[in-house]
């Protein structure tokens, strides 16, 4: 399951930097919101950390190891990334299998 999960990995960071690389002419462009180009990166930069958290905790990284990683708090992070990383691995799992 690592090789997928590092497979997901990349391809969710490969999205973020050709986001990053395509919005540089959209913070050029002084007719469109700012917050609109920075919010898509938000989203995936989101989809990029839970990717690496669920190949983090698959491959037997404590939460308390990924807390201290994203500056959070270990019930914080536990709360915000628990549920959501264990629902993508229910759905990966099942995709594989």
């Amino acid at each position: 399951m690592l090789p997928v999960l590092d497979e997901e990995l990349r391809a969710a960071m490969l999205r973020l930097l050709n986001a990053v690389h395509r919005m540089r002419d959209d913070l050029a462009d002084d007719t469109r919101p700012k917050s609109s180009a920075v919010a898509h990166l938000v989203r995936l930069a989101q989809e990029v950390t839970e990717a690496a958290i669920a190949r983090d905790r698959t491959a037997g990284v404590p939460w308390s190891v990924v807390a201290d990683c994203l500056g959070l708090g270990f019930a914080t992070t536990r709360r915000k990334y628990g549920p959501r990383i264990a629902e993508a691995l229910s759905r990966l799992r099942q995709r594989i299998e």
